[in-house]
């Protein structure tokens, strides 16, 4: 494996949005949890509790549903969030600022 080609330093790690859900995670799913390694291990071993963990954190508008995964045992066919209701729009148009809410880049730029 080589090296990567760019790394955030020390002070944007703090602060970036997977180092808040690894904290986030810590203290909610498994005090164990410490790097992204381990929040990867957890994902794959308890899929439901870490999907739920990852809507409750993006603060999705809507609602999830009481079941998160059903046929996890066939990929492709899972189906996530199968009793989800919730309006893409909203969730889009939610900040009244000026970031944006799509950005779109074709193939061909």
């Amino acid at each position: 494996m080589s090296d990567p080609i760019w790394s955030p330093g020390p002070a944007r790690r703090q602060t970036a949005n997977i180092r808040h859900f690894i904290d986030r995670a810590r203290k909610e799913l498994d005090p164990e949890i410490s790097a992204y390694s381990d929040l990867h291990r957890y994902s794959i071993e308890h899929p439901a509790e870490f999907w739920r963990t990852v809507w409750e954190f993006c603060e999705v508008i809507g609602y999830p549903g009481t079941t998160v995964v059903t046929d996890l045992d066939q990929m492709p066919g899972a189906k996530w969030f199968p009793g989800a209701r919730l309006n893409f729009a909203e969730n889009l148009l939610r900040f009244r600022d000026q970031q944006t809410a799509i950005a779109f880049k074709s193939e061909t730029g």
